[in-house]
């Protein structure tokens, strides 16, 4: 799954300037949980990009 960005992927962070926005990232992981199959766990590989531009 590839989930693009046109806005700006970082904020301020705890312990440097810059850092990528949690937001982004759970809702990324909210994707690709949701393509799980509990019926057939062979069938649980699911990957993700964030792309930004």
């Amino acid at each position: 799954m590839i989930d693009t960005k046109f806005t700006n992927v970082h904020g301020p962070g705890w312990y440097r300037e810059q850092s990528m926005k949690a937001g982004n990232v759970y809702q990324l992981c909210a994707y690709l949980r949701s393509q799980e199959r509990h019926h057939d766990p062979r069938a649980n590989s699911a990957d993700g990009l964030l792309l930004h531009p």
